[in-house]
This record gives C-alpha cells, structure tokens and sequence, in this order.
C-alpha cells in the first residue's frame, strides 16, 4: 500500500513538472508583443484590485492593441463597468461573448449578466451601406469601415453618423435614440462629381482690369488725375497681365421660418386649460367654504338649532341655501377640471401634429424591446 502511494506521489510530482516546463516553454515561444500584452493584463488586474480602474483601462487598452485577445475584452469591460461607462462595458462584453464562445462559463455568466442588465439603458445604431470600406464615425469617433461587424452601441439622445470614402460625397446624419432601441441607418454614398455638377454654384463674374488701373490712385476734385502710363509691353508670347476681381454674389435674404398653425393652436388650447384648471380650483375652494358656513349654522329652526342635511330642508332657515351653492360650485370644479383635461390633451394632439422645422424642432422616438420580465416599451417627446 505505501508502495503504491509513493508511485502515485511521484507520478503526480512528475506531471505538476511537466505542466510548469510546458507553461514556461510556451513563454518562451510567445512573441514579444503576446509577452508585452499579458505583463500589461496582469498590470492591469493588479490597479482593478486596488479600485484604481482608469489606469487599468489604459493597460488593457495598450494589451488589446498588441493581441487582440477577447480575454482582455472582459477585464477591460469590468473596469469600465466599474466606473460608470457602460457604453464601453457593454460593447466589450458583447464582443467577448461573440468571440469567446469557449470561455469558462464563470465568466461569460458574468457578462452575460452585465449585458442583460445595460442592454435596456442604452441604444444601438446599425449602419449599412453597400459602399465597402466607407470609413463610419460617431460623434466624430472612428467605429470602423463598413460593413461593420455588429450595431455600435450608443447612450440615449442625439447623435451624429457620418460616411466618408475617397471619391465619394460624405454622407452626414443627425439621429435620435432612446434606451433600448435599435435603429437601422442605410446610407448611400453617391460620387463626388454627380452632386458637385449637380449643385454647383454658377460660377462668379470676374472682371478684368490693367494693373496700372488697378493700382493707380483715386483722383482728388482739386485736381485732375494724370493720364495712366502705358503699361510695358508684355514679351512675345505672353499674356498681358491682368488683376481679376471677383464680384461676389449676394445672397438673397432668407425668409424667416414660419410658425406652423398647429403649435399656435397647441399654445392656445394648453393657456385655456390652464385657465379652466383655475376655475376648477375657485370652484372648490368656494364649495368648501359654503360647506363650512352649512356646518357653522347654530340658529336653525329645528331641535338642534343646526343644519342637518337628514332632517327636512335640510334643517330649515338657511341650511337648504348653503347646502345648494355649496353643490353647485362643486359641480362647477369638476367641470372645470374635466374640461381643462381635454384642453391639455388637444394641446398635445396639435404639438404632436405640428410639422418639424429648424427653428423650433420637435422629436418623437417609441421604440419597444424584449427584456427577462417581458416587453418593454418607451416614448420620448423633445420640443
């Protein structure tokens, strides 16, 4: 028995032996860029330890740009968990979970986890264009050259797409997101010549004039100007020098944006619901004041001296006056409530309705997406 756990014993020294000559072996034949990468994860592993995850981040930047290793994309992404940007987390541990399908489940759970949890606070925007190797930029960020891998990720709000390729027309487009939506942008780039023939300027009237006539100086009333001298004779061949000025063009004054009807009428039917809404308010107000005065009466002509609204005529004298002005004025506040209601909600149909235009922008954005408690849906509304 003791034999045969010596033998064991050796055997599992002899490959624990093996394991750690194979490790350093493998070292060896790494190239310098792998050895530079891996010494800056575990540089950057070491700053996530002591929560300081901005220079971690920059470490495994500077590992990622020498081996792209999906390894570093989810160290890289929980560093930018931790600190907030989750933009950055979210594209890091999608992308990890795309190239890392063989990763140990521990870690795709986590991320896995991570991206169910931000999926529903940011955006994406997929760009598509039949023109390869257009080179695609975000808020003046380079994404990549088209077509790109998978939708870029985003944060809600605006934002600015452009497509640029050389001999092309760059493309620009300014779009709105919000949390969960995915919005498809198909660009097409068309030649640089067809849109420059197309809208070009017509071109500027020059009008040549002698550069001693150019040059000469204004004459005063006192006195006559002298008659220019003839310019030297240009030498054969050559043209005669002449100095262009270019009249410039002027530009007709831009009429000023016109207010559609609807917003007007939106800003008139909100002001008289407001109204409404104050005297729905004045209504009430008074309808509890003749409640108390009813409540208040001690000289009614009954066995309680008070008013009652059970006894008959309420109680007799002037119980059954108070009790009929404090019901009226009661239905005076909730009908000046519910009209208010509509007038609000006509305001809105009309903002809603209203065309956009540059000078007051309006913006509506609903997207709806699938979560791990079902649908969920949103609707954001700029004026």
């Amino acid at each position: 028995m003791a034999s045969t756990i010596f033998t064991r014993a050796k055997q599992a020294t002899f490959v624990v032996i093996m394991l750690a000559a194979g490790a350093r072996a493998a070292h060896a034949q790494a190239s310098p860029n792998e050895k530079r990468a891996q010494a800056l994860q575990v540089e950057g592993l070491r700053l996530m330890q002591k929560g300081d995850n901005r220079h971690a981040v920059e470490k495994f930047d500077e590992a990622y740009r020498l081996v792209p290793s999906p390894r570093i994309l989810f160290n890289r992404g929980k560093a930018h968990h931790a600190l907030g940007e989750d933009v950055d987390a979210l594209s890091d541990f999608e992308r990890f979970l795309d190239e890392a399908p063989y990763a140990p489940k521990e870690s795709r759970d986590e991320a896995t986890r991570v991206v169910e949890t931000l999926r529903p606070k940011l955006a994406y925007i997929d760009v598509q264009t039949d023109d390869a190797g257009s080179e695609i930029t975000i808020d003046l960020h380079e994404i990549g050259t088209a077509p790109l891998a998978r939708p870029v990720v985003v944060a809600r709000g605006k934002h600015e797409v452009r497509v640029t390729k050389p001999g092309m027309n760059d493309e620009v487009r300014s779009v709105s997101v919000i949390p969960g939506q995915k919005l498809r942008l198909v660009i097409k780039l068309a030649p640089a010549a067809e849109r420059v023939g197309a809208a070009a300027p017509p071109p500027a009237t020059r009008t040549p004039v002698p550069v001693a006539a150019a040059t000469a100086p204004t004459p005063t009333p006192a006195a006559a100007a002298p008659a220019p001298a003839a310019p030297a004779p240009a030498p054969t061949g050559a043209a005669p020098a002449q100095v262009y000025v270019v009249a410039a063009r002027p530009e007709a004054p831009l009429p000023p944006p016109e207010r559609p009807w609807q917003v007007t009428a939106g800003w008139v039917s909100l002001g008289v619901g407001a109204v409404l809404l104050g005297g729905g308010i004045t209504a009430q107000v008074l309808s509890a004041s003749k409640n108390a005065d009813f409540n208040a009466v001690t000289n009614a002509p009954n066995s309680t001296g008070q008013c009652n609204k059970m006894l008959a005529n309420d109680g007799g004298g002037p119980c059954a006056g108070l009790l009929d002005a404090a019901n009226q004025r009661r239905t005076f506040a909730i009908v000046g409530y519910v009209a208010s209601g509509v007038a609000v909600a006509t305001s809105l149909v009309f903002f809603l309705s209203a065309p956009s235009q540059a000078a007051a922008r309006r913006d509506v954005a609903a997207a709806c997406s699938p979560s791990t408690q079902g649908v969920s849906c949103a609707l954001e509304l700029t004026f």
